[in-house]
């Protein structure tokens, strides 16, 4: 697992980073942190995932770079709290809903992180996707929540 985020000052989003690589770890799974976009997209590759965890710090241009690179690499790309504008960059074809009252919902997918984690509290904005491509795990409403 590669986990990009930005290497200025300490911010929630780096502390959301050190919490997520230490949890990745514990589980076994490796990690390289990287704090450039030049080293996340040499990373990817079909056997590596990368957790964004501040999306919306990199710029347009950033967004569709990370993108076409995680897309042409076939490996998965998870983004922490993305806005509207991140989400149409990074995943074309998710929409961000309107924010949903938070409530614990359960796995509906066979991806092992998310069967490993269980029941999550879930609300705020929502994610859906038409494409058939993408792991649509925690169930909100009618539509699968990304």
């Amino acid at each position: 697992m590669t986990s990009l985020t930005t290497a200025d000052k300490p911010s929630l989003h780096q502390l959301a980073n050190q919490r997520s690589t230490r949890l990745l770890k514990a589980r076994g799974i490796s990690v390289t942190v990287a704090t450039t976009l030049d080293e996340a997209t040499a990373a990817a590759g079909p056997d590596t995932a990368l957790l964004v965890t501040a999306p919306n710090l990199l710029t347009p241009s950033q967004q569709r770079r990370l993108h076409e690179t995680t897309a042409a690499s076939s490996g998965r790309t998870l983004l922490i709290a993305p806005g509207a504008a991140a989400v149409s960059r990074l995943a074309p074809g998710v929409r961000a809903e309107p924010h949903r009252p938070v409530s614990v919902l359960h796995p509906s997918c066979a991806f092992p992180a998310a069967r490993s984690a269980g029941p999550a509290d879930m609300g705020g904005v929502r994610y859906t996707a038409p494409d058939s491509t993408t792991t649509a795990c925690y169930p909100s409403g009618r539509a699968p929540a990304c």
